[in-house]
């Protein structure tokens, strides 16, 4: 038979259960707003990592540029020099001939 002392203890584990129930409640409607914060920070840093990336494309291109004028103007300086020194040789060929005349 049901006896108040019954009745009592269950309206106790019902009010225990709503206010339980009711803490969740809360917890994940701040675990809800902190995960949609994350959310943001991580589309946040994406965007920032997208932009490192371009960024260091344009860093690396520009290096890659750089080195190829620089090759290109170390090869002009040593074409010249190599005539340059071709021709004091022929000179001196050409004086050592005249010296034995």
């Amino acid at each position: 038979m049901i006896t108040l002392e019954h009745i009592r203890k269950l309206d106790q584990k019902v009010s225990a259960a709503i206010t339980t129930i009711s803490d969740l409640r809360g917890e994940n409607e701040a675990l809800k707003e902190k995960l949609g914060d994350y959310e943001k920070r991580i589309q946040e840093l994406e965007k920032l990592v997208d932009e490192f990336k371009e960024d260091q494309s344009e860093i690396e291109q520009g290096i890659l540029n750089a080195l190829s004028q620089l090759d290109k103007l170390e090869d002009d300086m040593s074409t010249p020099a190599v005539e340059a020194e071709a021709e004091p040789e022929a000179e001196e060929d050409s004086s050592s001939e005249l010296d034995i005349f």
